[in-house]
């Protein structure tokens, strides 16, 4: 099936990139690619790790299209807190996550942008100084009130101030 082998080969680089930032891809049964930082061990830039593998995915949904011609666009969510974990099943184990932080993630996400990335408030306060952040403005359209959320937009890999930039 194609559509199958595309997801394969998206979800294979999205593999790539999270291991490379020392992240781990978790499956969610029916939502999309997630993956977690600091979850089995300790990791103190959990939060700047996530970050910089979120802004690294669109730029490789990008790659995907100039190699393909199919052009994909993905909202990103990122919270941080704690989570349960666990194995499901008996022969065929699949690692899933539930809780707050969770559900919090999955909010954003539904609630972002295409080619964006959108952090919660404890996020927002965990990302060390290579980020800039602006603060998501929501439009007033009838629905519930929307998570509060900053939009990450710029990752400097070599700044070494102590301060996180805030627009």
């Amino acid at each position: 099936n194609d559509v199958a082998k595309a997801l394969g080969g998206i979800f294979a680089g999205f593999d790539e990139i999270a291991s490379a930032n020392g992240l781990r891809s978790a499956w969610i049964l029916g939502d999309p690619y997630v993956a977690t930082a600091g979850l089995g061990r300790e990791c103190l830039d959990h939060a700047d790790r996530a970050a910089a593998t979120a802004l690294e995915l669109i730029p490789s949904l990008a790659a995907f299209a100039r190699r393909t011609g199919l052009r994909l666009h993905a909202r990103i969510g990122l919270s941080s807190g704690p989570v349960a974990a666990g194995r499901v099943g008996g022969r065929d184990v699949i690692y899933d996550l539930w809780g707050a932080t969770l559900d919090s993630a999955a909010r954003l996400e539904r609630e972002g942008v295409a080619d964006r990335v959108l952090v919660s408030e404890s996020t927002r306060n965990l990302l060390g100084p290579r980020f800039q952040l602006e603060r998501r403005i929501p439009r007033s359209n009838g629905r519930p009130e929307p998570t509060p959320g900053w939009f990450v937009t710029r990752y400097n890999a070599s700044h070494t101030t102590d301060q996180c930039v805030v627009v």
